[in-house]
């Protein structure tokens, strides 16, 4: 029997959906066509481009979406990550969930940020939130080409579980193919299972229904909390469509009052 190593001092968060609701992928192209509106065409061209999302795995959907971002020099798209994220972090984070945040933290947690999003940004907002540590998709611009690399694969799933094997080996918190389990874990997806179930406890944000049927088949017993504010159904589509074409002021100020309040009546 292997012997399993318990971090008590580990807490995990997922990103997108946990401690806010919008995809940061999608709020972050938003972002960009605010500041370059010509980059819209790239958007256009990603629709055209999106049947081919039907076969590709989510790694290579991931490269298809990126397309917005071509041609961008390094230091401009940093210049951009941080206006995004001095922008919106922490304005639109569920604040029950950075109440949880603070109280790991003033308990001396170690607390680790692991995201499918770019690195790019998931950095950043893990440093302003007071994260030790953050793990998203490493993403690779390439000169003269429409697509970016993902040298190390999507970073989700069981590839979360890899890379934080590999963290806890290089801080010497485990030896090589020993197993462990940390103290706590946040989501609200069915994708980061895995994460979940490496978990002491877990927590789950506005649970997906599979995550929740999960939950009760599984006689879980997990945690879940549902913070507001919480869009969703019609006015979510809404949202979606207005980032794709970079209209609105963004997800904490008009779009709140526009698509909770006006575009569809409560």
């Amino acid at each position: 029997m292997k012997h399993t190593q318990t971090l008590n001092n580990i807490v995990l968060f997922d990103l997108d959906g946990t401690i806010l609701q919008p995809d940061t992928q999608l709020l972050f192209c938003h972002w960009v066509l605010k500041q370059q509106p010509w980059r819209v065409v790239l958007v256009f061209i990603y629709l055209l481009l999106l049947p081919l999302g039907l076969i590709i795995k989510t790694a290579g959907l991931k490269r298809l979406f990126l397309i917005y971002l071509a041609g961008i020099k390094e230091n401009e798209l940093t210049k951009l990550v941080h206006g995004f994220c001095d922008h919106y972090i922490p304005n639109i984070c569920y604040p029950t969930v950075l109440r949880r945040i603070q109280e790991h933290q003033l308990q001396g947690q170690t607390l680790i940020l692991s995201s499918a999003s770019p690195q790019w940004w998931v950095s950043v907002i893990g440093e302003k939130l007071g994260f030790n540590t953050s793990f998203g998709t490493e993403v690779q611009l390439v000169k003269g080409s429409l697509f970016p690399e993902i040298p190390q694969g999507n970073h989700k799933s069981e590839r979360k579980i890899e890379v934080l094997n590999e963290y806890f080996i290089k801080q010497s918190l485990i030896e090589p193919n020993q197993d462990w389990q940390v103290a706590h874990a946040y989501s609200d997806s069915s994708a980061d299972l895995p994460m979940l179930e490496s978990a002491a406890q877990a927590t789950l944000i506005h649970p997906s229904a599979k995550l929740q049927a999960y939950n009760q088949n599984h006689d879980k017993s997990w945690e879940q909390l549902f913070p507001k504010p919480h869009i969703k159904g019609v006015n979510l589509i809404i949202h979606t469509l207005l980032c794709l074409i970079g209209a609105g002021e963004g997800w904490d100020n008009d779009w709140k009052a526009l698509l909770l309040d006006k575009i569809v009546p409560k």
